[in-house]
């Protein structure tokens, strides 16, 4: 015998298996941590170990904000062909889009990436916001303009802007009068639940009932109406002594003063009969007469918009206002500014 043993070699012909990976969607959760799942096949089983790296990348959803990264290697054991690979979801109460994420495979040992990179998604699961509005209150005060403070809530954050139209609507309270008229739109950021309104009140020296305004929203972008209407009370705050002293001794007064361009005239009367009210220029010349005619006991108003008996705008300058009732005359000055 020369050679007595032979070896005899049996060539593989099989290519390595393929990994295919699912594609999974959960809902994100409101509070708790909650698992996205991919799950990784192979095509066939394997007589040795196979193994692939694996990371996850931000797409819309952020790491640690959205979702807790993950690294590592995935390891099929000799007849494995099904592992499951877990991504920790971080769920939260704001509304935004579904947000993806990727799972990216590279380094495949005995077997082949068909697809190195999956996409898992993140699906909102919260409501639009609906947006609120809340009844106020404030003292009218003596003179000029405060804010009246409405506050504009969020029912839950939202991952875009939110905006609503609001317009003010008379009551007992008088448009231009007793509070400004106003229109626009509230803005929330991403994030902000509470934003404030501001419509401006305007002061004065009259004894006279509390009064009432409304504001409505519409036009909601990025969420729901909720509570679309609020009532905002101008408290009088002129029963003080005090007050009541500058009240009874003016008997007429005139706010805004400068007035630009319109004023409202003011005044109060101890008892009835005939009441004239008039502006004047300084050179004598009688400009407007707001009322003439009877009038019982109580508080008045007159709104002057700066124009003569003719309709027409006047300059700017220093007018006089005169009061006659019963006897008794009274006046001020009142600047015209345009």
């Amino acid at each position: 015998l020369g050679q007595a043993v032979a070896t005899a070699t049996l060539r593989n012909d099989d290519q390595p298996p393929t990994l295919t990976l699912s594609v999974p969607a959960t809902n994100e959760g409101h509070r708790s941590v909650r698992p996205l799942t991919f799950v990784a096949t192979l095509a066939a089983p394997l007589s040795q170990t196979a193994t692939v790296a694996y990371t996850t990348l931000d797409g819309s959803a952020r790491a640690d904000s959205d979702y807790v990264s993950n690294k590592g290697r995935l390891t099929f054991r000799p007849g494995e062909t099904r592992k499951t690979l877990s991504v920790a979801v971080l769920g939260d109460q704001v509304y935004e889009p579904d947000e993806t994420l990727f799972l990216v495979f590279s380094d495949p040992v005995n077997l082949i990436l068909t697809t190195p990179r999956v996409t898992g998604t993140l699906l909102n699961d919260d409501p639009l916001p609906a947006i609120t509005i809340v009844d106020t209150a404030a003292a009218e005060g003596h003179s000029g303009i405060r804010a009246l403070a409405f506050a504009l809530n969020l029912s839950n954050p939202s991952s875009q802007p939110v905006t609503v139209s609001f317009t003010t609507l008379g009551g007992t309270a008088t448009a231009s009068t007793d509070f400004l008229t106003g229109r626009g739109k509230v803005v929330f950021n991403p994030g902000q639940t509470r934003r404030t309104l501001n419509v401006g009140i305007r002061g004065d020296l009259l004894r006279e009932p509390d009064e009432a305004f409304a504001v409505l929203l519409s036009a909601p972008l990025n969420g729901t109406l909720g509570r679309a209407r609020a009532t905002g009370t101008i408290r009088n705050d002129d029963a003080t002594a005090k007050a009541a002293a500058m009240a009874d001794t003016l008997g007429l007064t005139a706010f805004p003063n400068p007035a630009n361009p319109t004023t409202t005239l003011a005044y109060s009367l101890d008892e009835d009969g005939p009441v004239r009210l008039t502006l004047w220029d300084l050179l004598g010349q009688r400009t407007r007469t707001l009322v003439e005619g009877w009038q019982s006991a109580g508080v008045y108003r007159a709104a002057w918009d700066g124009r003569d008996e003719l309709g027409r705008p006047v300059g700017t300058g220093v007018y006089l206002y005169r009061l006659e009732t019963g006897g008794r005359v009274l006046q001020g000055k009142l600047l015209l500014v345009r």
